[in-house]
């Protein structure tokens, strides 16, 4: 397995690698320990790390802000305004000629609002990214799409007293 995915991101097994050896130390710290293992393997760290995040995106699904363990931040899913842009993504397709096109599609957006998952990070995080797998996106907006409505970002960041032409002249 590989530290690193083919866009330089750090893989689970990279963390798994990286932090081996601590894991292995405060393992052997722990007093009567009920089980014969010997060290904590990849699968098991993989599975707690993955039912810490499946548990954590349930929680943000339903509205709550989540905080991240060790001053990480917080996670939650928010919704703001559209106002400085439409935004599109762009597909391609091939015709019949066989020549590929590149075309933008406006995306169409639920009353104008625009829904993502925020990472209230420190200043040190921020220069990273939070990206949610598709189907959390999918199951928050199915609630979206059921009349369930989130914090709207822009009065949060501003105020939540804040009128909409103090937003529009801030945005």
């Amino acid at each position: 397995m590989r530290s690193f995915d083919n866009h330089g991101r750090a893989t689970l097994f990279g963390v798994y690698s990286e932090c081996q050896s601590e894991m292995q130390e405060a393992y052997e710290k722990i007093p009567n320990k009920q089980n014969n293992m010997k060290a904590i393997s990849y699968r098991l760290f993989s599975q707690v790390v993955r039912m810490y995040f499946t548990i954590a995106f349930k929680i943000l699904i339903t509205g709550v802000p989540f905080p991240l363990l060790n001053k990480f931040g917080i996670l939650n899913v928010v919704k703001a305004k559209c106002i400085r842009y439409n935004p599109f993504r762009i597909s391609f397709y091939t015709d019949e000629s066989g020549n590929r096109i590149r075309e933008k599609v406006k995306i169409k957006l639920k009353n104008g609002y625009w829904y993502f998952v925020f990472w209230d990070a420190p200043k040190r995080f921020r220069q990273y990214r939070f990206n949610i797998d598709r189907k959390y996106k999918r199951a928050y907006m199915k609630l979206v799409e059921d009349g369930y409505d989130y914090l709207d970002y822009s009065l949060d960041k501003y105020g939540r007293n804040a009128s909409t032409e103090y937003i529009q002249h801030i945005k």
